[in-house]
């Protein structure tokens, strides 16, 4: 990659601080944001070594964020690369700049010991080239208020939390996140600017509570359309459990005076169509983040698999930009963990990179991948044992970057 590099003038690295101005000046183009948008979320105090951007002949000509960061899986979190804020300005593209950064990110998230890596694409056919792929959803419900009527109403209040709760806000988010994959771990800072944002965004957030325990939460906006239109905008909605979702669907109910809609994105197994009497609404399954095996055996190894699973498959792995998840392993399970090694062993099933990314995150299980076409069965028995080890939680991640 070095080489490469120098072969063509360009350097990769991070920027400096004098060059912050013409980094945002580069994303604020590409995003199409107004200044003071950008400048937000990376102002003055950003940490600069979490930039990476590419030079040729000392200017820059492309840059991107990669942040580290951790995902939940079931009940562990696993290292994660992020990456985001990726732009280049329109009279420098089509030149291979982005295409050098992300082969020198993954070599990097690789070296860091990054298992996998997520980002928000403007294109999926474009982050497919560097061995992304789709591996989660959003389910949006749009609904008159009116229709979250008649609702069990159970004993409970909702009590108003601002930053100074997000402590008791954030486990209630692990306790519900812990049950899928693919869920970000979120600190302080992150709760702050980019969940709750507070006055800027005009932000609003409340508990359930219900005989002393805190079993639920609301993040919410009001947002007027003109000529006394006005829509709730649920940032995240999180029950633990059914009187949790009935108290925070009859605290929306009570917005209809302020207005007429309600806007709410859930996860893709969200049963809240069920509460309603007239289940009539637009619902929109909206795709939403890519995820990215970095290195096959770190992946592999550091999920927990469930207790009872054991066994081994051979499989046969394409990936066409990391030389090292390229190949013939023998991945054993047994008392939770998973062992990956290289083998000359036959076959047993065969995929590429953006098939077993989608399988390892839970968006498409081993048999649902054969039923369409992108997992090659060559033993019989191996679609059973395949099944056997992966059980995973489908993903989820109610953020972006």
């Amino acid at each position: 990659m070095k080489y490469l590099q120098k072969e063509l003038g360009v350097e990769i690295r991070k920027i400096r601080r004098a060059e912050l101005s013409r980094f945002r000046e580069i994303i604020t183009q590409a995003f199409v944001l107004a200044p003071n948008q950008v400048k937000h979320y990376l102002g003055d105090d950003l940490d600069l070594s979490a930039t990476r951007a590419l030079f040729r002949d000392g200017k820059m000509k492309s840059g991107l964020q990669l942040l580290p960061g951790k995902v939940w899986f079931n009940q562990k979190a696993i290292p994660m690369g992020r990456i985001a804020w990726v732009a280049t300005p329109p009279e420098e593209r089509r030149r291979g700049y982005v295409r050098h950064l992300m082969e020198h990110c993954i070599e990097e998230m690789r070296q860091r010991e990054f298992p996998i890596s997520i980002l928000f694409p403007f294109s999926f056919e474009y982050y497919r080239r560097f061995g992304y792929e789709h591996a989660g959803d959003w389910k949006i419900y749009t609904l008159d208020l009116s229709a979250l009527s008649g609702i069990p109403t159970p004993p409970g209040e909702m009590v108003p939390a601002g930053p100074e709760k997000i402590a008791i806000i954030n486990e209630i988010y692990e306790t519900f996140s812990k049950g899928r994959t693919c869920s970000l771990v979120r600190d302080e800072q992150y709760w702050r600017k980019w969940v709750m944002m507070g006055a800027e965004r005009k932000r609003h957030s409340y508990l359930w509570q219900s005989r002393g325990n805190i079993r639920g939460y609301i993040i919410y906006e009001i947002v007027d359309h003109g000529e006394f239109k006005r829509t709730v905008q649920v940032r995240e909605l999180i029950a633990l459990d059914h009187e949790a979702r009935c108290g925070l669907l009859n605290f929306l109910f009570n917005h209809r005076s302020q207005a007429q809609k309600v806007i709410l994105t859930v996860p893709i197994d969200d049963l809240t169509i069920c509460y309603l009497n007239n289940p009539r609404m637009e619902v929109r399954i909206k795709p939403s983040f890519m995820a990215r095996i970095v290195d096959l055996k770190s992946a592999w190894e550091s999920k927990d698999y469930w207790p009872e699973a054991r066994g081994e498959m051979v499989f046969q792995l394409e990936d066409s930009l990391a030389s090292w998840n390229k190949g013939t392993f023998r991945l054993s399970v047994s008392n939770g963990q998973g062992k990956l090694e290289e083998t000359q062993d036959p076959v047993d099933l065969s995929c590429d990179i953006l098939t077993l990314t989608q399988i390892y995150c839970g968006y498409l299980n081993f048999e649902e991948a054969v039923a369409i076409g992108r997992v090659q069965i060559h033993d019989s028995r191996a679609l059973e044992l395949a099944h056997e080890i992966f059980r995973e939680s489908r993903p989820y991640m109610n953020d972006i970057f």
